[in-house]
């Protein structure tokens, strides 16, 4: 990829990985979900700008970290010490 459109567009395509990966880091408290809110709006904002090429690829990760982020209740908790 980086031949045809150069290292340019690599670093771009990158920014919604790594976003995504921030939200696997240990955060506390309020954080967390900071995290999670962000990693998710950068994925659809990407999935939406790139939606004329590459952005349908992007779609189903920005899906999931959207899921991920709400606070629905449904998902298990720590046990309280």
């Amino acid at each position: 990829m980086g031949e045809v459109n150069g290292s340019k567009a690599e670093r771009i395509l990158s920014v919604p990985v790594v976003a995504a990966l921030l939200t696997l880091l240990p955060w506390r408290g309020r954080l967390r979900g900071v995290a999670r809110a962000v990693g998710a709006g950068v994925a659809v904002l990407v999935a939406l700008v790139a939606s004329g090429s590459v952005g349908m690829f992007f779609a189903p990760s920005a899906l999931f970290l959207v899921l991920e982020a709400l606070p629905l209740g449904w998902a298990p908790r720590p046990p309280a010490n």
